[in-house]
Parts: C-alpha cells; structure tokens; sequence
C-alpha cells in the first residue's frame, strides 16, 4: 500500500491522539504528507510553548522513540516542531499500515 493511500488515516490518527476537534485549525481533509507535515508541525510548535506536558504524554501514547525525541529536542535543528512532527508521523503511518493489514484479514491465519 502507498504512503498516500495511508494519509488520511494516519491524519485520524493523529487527530485522535492530539486531541483535536473540528474548532482546531488542523485540516479536516488532508491530501498529502506535506500538508499533514506542515499542519501537525503547527500543532507541535504550539504545544512547546504552551503545554509541553502534553506533548510528551502525546509522544508517549504514540510510541515515538524516546532517543529520537530526545534528539530532537537537544539537537541544533532550528525546528524540532518539523522534526517531531516527521517522526509523529512516521510512527501513525506504521500503525495505519498494520491496521489496514489487520482490517484486510492477512494475518487470520495465523
């Protein structure tokens, strides 16, 4: 399956860990990973600067490894909203895929 065909349910997975409602500015239909990338980035930025709390308690519902927070957060990177934001990402899209593996019945024989 193509990361496109993925994209909009990792935007509902998204949208269901983070919280966020129709009254979000968070796109209601999203085309493609660079619009998903660029709105969760938004998002991210937001939530460093006014609730940080909930941002990790997110990361860790989500499973984003650890390290790899970290390094965003303590790298030189400019942006680690942009960074979080493609591993977040990342990591919605391997949940979606076995999701979507698990909803078509592969693994029924097992």
């Amino acid at each position: 399956m193509s990361q496109n065909e993925l994209i909009p349910l990792t935007a509902k997975l998204i949208k269901t860990d983070f919280r966020l409602t129709e009254d979000d500015s968070f796109p209601t239909s999203v085309v493609s990973r660079g619009e998903l990338l660029q709105a969760l980035a938004e998002r991210i930025a937001y939530l460093l600067d006014h609730d940080f709390e909930f941002l990790m308690q997110a990361l860790y519902r989500i499973d984003v490894n650890e390290n790899k927070v970290k390094m965003a957060l303590q790298g030189e990177s400019d942006n680690p909203a942009q960074i979080l934001a493609e591993l977040i990402i990342e990591r919605e899209m391997q949940k979606a895929e076995t999701r979507r593996k698990y909803a078509n019945g592969l693994f029924s024989n097992l």
